[in-house]
């Protein structure tokens, strides 16, 4: 069995393979889930978007990017989710990949 990574780089852009926990008592982090998806809480409840946005917002923040550059691929309804982070060039998604892999403990 072939094991996902939850952290890729994919041309100019990392792409990310969450779990989301929404309604949590804070936002952050929480490490690797099923070895395949980073675990991350949210504040927002899981209703109308809400926790879809926080998601965003928090990314942007952590990466340091303005919010049109994080895209949600797939998992618009469900917890798992693919987020694309979309890199000015190939250097600062391998930097971007290497803050989050140590962010989580890779």
């Amino acid at each position: 069995m072939i094991m996902e990574e939850p952290i890729q780089i994919v041309q100019n852009s990392v792409i990310l393979k969450v779990r989301v926990s929404p309604g949590a008592k804070r936002s952050g982090f929480e490490g690797v889930w099923n070895q395949s998806h980073l675990r991350l809480a949210l504040r927002a409840p899981a209703v109308e978007g809400k926790a879809n946005k926080a998601l965003i917002v928090f990314l942007a923040d952590f990466c340091h990017v303005r919010q049109v550059y994080i895209k949600l691929e797939a998992g618009l309804t469900g917890r798992l989710k693919q987020i694309r982070i979309i890199c000015s060039d190939q250097e600062k998604a391998l930097v971007l990949k290497n803050k989050l892999m140590h962010v989580i403990g890779l």
